[in-house]
């Protein structure tokens, strides 16, 4: 099924360069670089990310937050998305400290 395929896209993909901010509003906002390391045009994508703490043992992330994209081959593109997230900026890990887990969209 689709899920299948979704999953098999995230393989070769890199999600990196977490950056954590707010606008005006003291909205949070997550930036990072979606990464396409394969020869193959990935083409439209959409996930689910979960940013986990990585020291914790606790599974509840501490953000979630969706993209949508396209990615040709070994292209990268820099994102910008709304986090969902109960903290403040300031009072989620450092980015060094979160691990982002991608989840294919249902």
């Amino acid at each position: 099924g689709p899920a299948v395929q979704a999953n098999a896209a995230f393989r070769d993909l890199e999600l990196t360069g977490l950056r954590l901010t707010e606008d005006a509003k003291q909205k949070p906002f997550v930036q990072f670089v979606l990464v396409n390391h394969s020869a193959a045009d990935l083409g439209e994508l959409a996930g689910t990310v979960h940013l986990k703490a990585a020291a914790s043992k606790e599974q509840e992330p501490v953000g979630t937050f969706s993209f949508k994209a396209s990615l040709g081959p070994y292209e990268s593109k820099d994102l910008k998305e709304p986090l969902d997230t109960k903290l403040r900026v300031y009072e989620l890990p450092d980015w060094q400290f979160l691990r982002a887990d991608i989840a294919a969209r249902q």
